[in-house]
């Protein structure tokens, strides 16, 4: 009686985990369709290209995923959608930011805050690319204004009391961004100094 219990129960728990594997690859399928969106729209912002299909197809990848949340919070709490959603919130902060001068809200994004927090943390890593490009067309009131963005982020973020349980990895980011901060304010510090020299050397007579 009991040998037959066994092999019923434990048919049933295999059948269950085999079933839970199934549902598993399904998420890692779709966290590498939602890296994958956000880094093409995260490069097609840097080109100046207002790529709205790339968008809508990462609305709908981390949409998918998000969903997982209630369905298998089992699976997505442990695997790679928290960190696969942080570069979305990253993608959609970027495109807001240039196209439409704005950073959406955490609501907007339907993503858990620690996520929110990350995401806007790895966006100053685009600001400071941003940057330097506007440098290059020496468009340097929008290079300052980009500058004053990263300061915003970091200052709030940097005296923000986050444990560490909460948002893993918070802090390490908020270290890396003031290295980039400081590096993205001399280099506009000087970049500009040169600019208008070369300007004031073009106009000697």
């Amino acid at each position: 009686m009991v040998n037959n219990q066994i092999e019923v129960k434990l048919d049933e728990v295999l059948k269950k985990l085999a079933e839970i594997d199934e549902q598993r690859e399904e998420v890692i399928k779709t966290c590498r369709e939602v890296v994958r969106l956000a880094r093409q729209l995260i490069v097609a912002v840097h080109r100046q290209v207002k790529d709205e299909e790339a968008l809508e197809k990462l609305r709908a990848a981390a949409e998918k995923l998000k969903n997982t949340r209630k369905k298998m919070p089992s699976i997505y709490y442990t695997g790679c959608a928290p960190s696969s959603l942080v570069e979305y919130v990253e993608a959609e902060c970027f495109y807001a930011y240039v196209f439409e001068d704005r950073l959406p809200a955490m609501e907007d994004l339907g993503v858990d805050p620690s996520i929110y927090l990350l995401g806007v943390a790895d966006f100053t890593g685009e600001i400071k690319r941003h940057l330097y490009e506007l440098i290059k067309e020496e468009r340097f009131d929008d290079a300052e204004k980009a500058l004053k963005t990263m300061e915003k982020i970091y200052d709030k973020l940097r005296t923000a009391a986050v444990p560490n349980a909460l948002a893993q990895g918070l802090r390490r980011k908020v270290d890396v961004m003031r290295t980039v901060l400081e590096t993205a304010r001399r280099d506009l510090l000087l970049l500009r100094r040169l600019g208008n020299l070369e300007k004031a050397f073009e106009a000697a007579p």
